[in-house]
C-alpha cells in the first residue's frame, strides 16, 4: 500500500470521526429538545388537571354555600310569617272551643226545659264565654301573607358554560424568548425578542437563577428579578465567573397587568473575570475581590489603574463612590487607552471626570460639566464604536448625561497583558477599543467600587 493510499485512509478516518462527533452532539441536542417538548406536555397536563380539580372543588363549595344561604333565607321568611298565623290559629281554635262549650250548655238547658232552669239561663248569660260570642278575630289578607318561591337565573348555565369554555389556554411557546447571551467581565449581556413579528409587548421582565435550570417549575430554582422595562436587552452584573446561571423572560402589553408565560430557561456562564483594580499599587488598598479601591494615607498621589484593559467599547461600566474624604481639584475617575501615565489623565488617549464634574477629553476641557462627585455618586460610562473609527461616549452623573464622539485612532491600542491564567474568551475581548479605567485621589478615605 502506497503512502498516498495510507494518507487517503487516514483523512477518511478523520472525516468520519469528525462527522460522528458532530452528529453525536446534534443527536444529544435533539434529544434534549424532544425531552423539553415531552416534559412541557406532561407538566402542562398535570397543571390542567390540578387547576380544573381546584375549580371543580371551588364551584362545589361555592354552590353549597349559596344553597345554604338561600335555604336559611327561606327558613327565616317562613318562621316570621308562620308565627303570627299560628298565634291567630290558636286564638280561633280557642273561640271554637268556647262556642262549643256554650252550645252544649244551652242544649242541656233546652233539653231539661227552660222554664225549670231559669237560674242556669241566668248563669249562661253571665258566663264570660258567652260575651265573647260576638267577637270574631281578623285574619290577614292573602296578599299580605308571604308566598315563598325562588327566582333562578335561567342564563346562569350559559354564562358558566361560556366562562368555562374560555378558561385556560394551551400555548406552544412563550411570546418572547431569549435569543442570545454574551459574556462580559463578571456579567452577561442577555438579549431577547418577540416571536411574532407584529408582537405588541411593551414591557419585559428578566429573571435569573443559579444553576442549570431546565424548567420554570424546577423546585431547586430561585429566580431573582434583574430587569423590568421596555428594553430587549440587559447586562446582569455581579456574577461569579465559571458559574452557571439560568435566565428567563416574559412580557406584557401596554396598560395590562397580566404577564405572559415565561420563556424557556437559557443557561450560560461568563468566563471573563469581573473588572478589578490593580491590587499592589502603593497608596491604595483593594477589597471585595479587587472590585473596590480605597485611598490610604500611604504613598504619593498617583493614578491607580485596572489590572487589565477589561473595559470594551459597546459596554457600560459604573463607578460608585462608596466613601469620601477631603477633596482635591485633581481628583477624579476616567478611562485610558494605556496605563503609562501615573500622574494624570488630562492627556491624549484618555477621558477624565474630575471632582467638580469637569470633563477632560484628550487633555482638553469640555464646555459642558457634570455634577460634582461626592459620596453616593454613580458615574456611568457608556460607549459605542462607530463605523468611522470613533467611539461615541456617554457619561452620566446624577441623571445628567454628556454625550460626544471620541477619536482614539491616534493613540496606540493597548496590548493584552501577559496573564498565564487568561482564557481565550478573555483574550478575544481586547481590541483597539479596549480601555483601562483609573482613578486618582490625593487624600485618604476615598473608596470607589467598579461594577
Amino acid at each position: 500500500m502506497t503512502q498516498e493510499h495510507i494518507t487517503s485512509v487516514v483523512e477518511i478516518l478523520d472525516s468520519a470521526h469528525n462527522q460522528k462527533f458532530q452528529l453525536s452532539e446534534l443527536l444529544t441536542n435533539l434529544r434534549e429538545l424532544k425531552q423539553q417538548v415531552q416534559d412541557g406536555a406532561n407538566e402542562s397536563r398535570s397543571k390542567l388537571v390540578s387547576h380544573f380539580d381546584c375549580l371543580k372543588t371551588f364551584l362545589e363549595e361555592t354552590l353549597k354555600s349559596r344553597l345554604t344561604v338561600l335555604l336559611k333565607e327561606i327558613d327565616s321568611i317562613e318562621n316570621q310569617a308562620v308565627l303570627p298565623l299560628t298565634q291567630c290559629e290558636v286564638m280561633i281554635q280557642n273561640g271554637i272551643d268556647n262556642a262549643t262549650t256554650i252550645m252544649e250548655e244551652g242544649k242541656l238547658i233546652m233539653k231539661n226545659g227552660a222554664e225549670n232552669n231559669l237560674d242556669k239561663i241566668v248563669k249562661l248569660k253571665e258566663n264570660p264565654l258567652t260575651k265573647t260570642l260576638s267577637s270574631v278575630p281578623e285574619i290577614p289578607d292573602r296578599s299580605a301573607v308571604p308566598c315563598i318561591t325562588v327566582d333562578l337565573a335561567s342564563s346562569l348555565r350559559s354564562v358558566l358554560n361560556e366562562a368555562i369554555q374560555k378558561e385556560g389556554k394551551v400555548i406552544a411557546g412563550a411570546p418572547v424568548q431569549i435569543i442570545d447571551i454574551v459574556e462580559r467581565p463578571g456579567s452577561l449581556l442577555v438579549t431577547w425578542n418577540e416571536i411574532e413579528e407584529d408582537g405588541d409587548l411593551t414591557e419585559f421582565c428578566l429573571q435569573y437563577s443559579s444553576g442549570n435550570i431546565k424548567s420554570n417549575s424546577d423546585p431547586k430554582a430561585t429566580f431573582h428579578t434583574a430587569y423590568v422595562g421596555p428594553n430587549t436587552g440587559h447586562i446582569v452584573k455581579q456574577l461569579r465567573p465559571n458559574k452557571q446561571y439560568s435566565f428567563r423572560v416574559r412580557g406584557r402589553q401596554d396598560g395590562s397587568h397580566e404577564w405572559s408565560v415565561w420563556s424557556v430557561p437559557y443557561t450560560a456562564i461568563t468566563t471573563i473575570p469581573h473588572h478589578q483594580w490593580v491590587s499592589t499599587h502603593e497608596g491604595y488598598s483593594v477589597s471585595n475581590e479587587d472590585k473596590t479601591a480605597t485611598r490610604t494615607d500611604i504613598g504619593l498621589s498617583t493614578l491607580v489603574y485596572s489590572n487589565i484593559p477589561s473595559y470594551a467599547s459597546g459596554e457600560q461600566i459604573t463607578f460608585k463612590i462608596l466613601d469620601a474624604g477631603e477633596r482635591s481639584l485633581n481628583d477624579g475617575i476616567g478611562l485610558a487607552c494605556n496605563c503609562d501615565n501615573e500622574d494624570t489623565l488630562e492627556i491624549p488617549g484618555a477621558i477624565y471626570v474630575n471632582i467638580d464634574g469637569t470633563i477632560y477629553v484628550d487633555g482638553n476641557v469640555m464646555k459642558m460639566k457634570l455634577p460634582p462627585l461626592k459620596k453616593g455618586s454613580a458615574i456611568n460610562f457608556q460607549t459605542e464604536p462607530l463605523p468611522n473609527g470613533k467611539v461615541r461616549v456617554g457619561i452620566e452623573v446624577q441623571e445628567k448625561e454628556v454625550t460626544f464622539d471620541w477619536k482614539t485612532s491616534s493613540v496606540t491600542s493597548p496590548q493584552s497583558p501577559t496573564v498565564p491564567s487568561m482564557n481565550l474568551t478573555v483574550q478575544r475581548q481586547y481590541s483597539s477599543h479596549n480601555f483601562y479605567f483609573a482613578m486618582k485621589f490625593a487624600h485618604e478615605d476615598w473608596k470607589v467600587g467598579v461594577f
